[in-house]
């Protein structure tokens, strides 16, 4: 668990320092992505920037479920959230376990 909640921490200081709001308009970072990407800037900057989210909100696997459904992709019942989702490891790694 406890390496799990490091990993996390981690991805959330990545998102969160990196990835925040409008992160195309940094040329340092667009050429480090590129690079990394092994992608053209061009390319790169061609595309609006990815909504990078750490957080899986209330009520999100629920519309996922419906949009699959609503395009054919699902079978079954959809399943409840809490079935779903387990933020154990996320309410520690962002400080809201008690």
């Amino acid at each position: 668990m406890d390496a799990g909640v490091a990993l996390l921490r981690a991805y959330i200081r990545t998102v969160n320092t990196y990835f925040a709001s409008d992160y195309k308009r940094d040329a340092t970072f667009v050429t480090y992505l590129s690079k990394l990407l092994k992608s053209e800037e061009s390319i790169l900057k061609s595309t609006p920037p990815l909504r990078m989210d750490w957080e899986i909100r209330s009520g999100t696997t629920t519309r996922l479920q419906s949009a699959y459904d609503a395009q054919g992709a699902a079978e079954g019942s959809p399943l409840p959230e809490s079935r779903t989702v387990n933020r154990t490891l996320y309410e520690e790694a962002a400080g809201h376990a008690p």
